[in-house]
């Protein structure tokens, strides 16, 4: 199911900043707060790296219009639609539900990121967090597939993400999810987070990730992932 995150942004748009928490932190992300409870993780916009609520009306504006434009939320339907029947073919199970939340981005947050950035471990649940434009509008779709794979992966698996998880287990999880999406939506689709990190930065990675792989449980990994 893809929620209809145009709509709500919009009504939001059309209340005092005062009451812009409370219904973002209701309706907006409503479908999701079981995520968030497993995940220990605020529901709120700065904790998703989402974009301000109050003070950049302009900004979300322009960028609903960017993802309108860009048939942003048909097109994630159909990326779903087509990872599903790729699992089914090859009869693996995949999650009864899963709702897709497309959320506008923080600029700051994603600039290291080509603006954009998905969320996909707790099955059921993807979020989005895009500041959109011409690079990246083009990589939603294989992002979105990239977050499904991870769905699968954590609704088949039998070892518990939160505490489980390690640097060896997460690096391989992320690349088969990368590879899942480059397969369906062609190589010029990867994402900065494998195409930014070359020469000198590659090597850095190299040498602390290859001596930490045995490090266990996501609150530690995340640090050697994101940074």
């Amino acid at each position: 199911m893809i929620q209809d995150t145009l709509s709500l942004y919009k009504e939001m748009l059309h209340l005092p900043e005062g009451e812009r928490s409370e219904f973002f932190s209701g309706k907006l992300i409503e479908p999701f707060h079981p995520m968030f409870e497993i995940m220990h993780m605020p529901k709120t916009p700065e904790a998703m790296g989402c974009i301000q609520l109050s003070g950049r009306d302009s900004e979300m504006v322009e960028r609903l219009e960017r993802l309108e434009k860009a048939d942003a939320w048909n097109n994630a339907q159909r990326a779903m639609e087509a990872a599903v029947e790729r699992f089914e073919k090859a009869c693996i199970p995949v999650p009864e539900k899963v709702v897709v939340g497309i959320f506008l981005g923080n600029p700051e947050f994603l600039a290291m990121m080509e603006g954009y950035t998905g969320m996909g471990s707790i099955p059921g649940y993807i979020l989005i967090m895009i500041d959109p434009n011409e690079k990246n509008l083009p990589k939603l779709n294989a992002c979105i597939a990239h977050e499904f794979h991870h769905n699968v992966l954590f609704h088949n698996a039998k070892w518990n993400f939160m505490t489980d998880v390690s640097v060896g287990k997460y690096l391989a999880v992320e690349g088969l999810a990368e590879s899942f999406a480059a397969s369906m939506f062609g190589e010029a689709c990867i994402g900065p987070w494998v195409t930014n990190v070359q020469g000198a930065d590659l090597e850095t990675a190299k040498k602390i990730i290859s001596k930490s792989l045995d490090v266990k449980g996501f609150m530690e990994v995340r640090k050697y992932i994101y940074g």
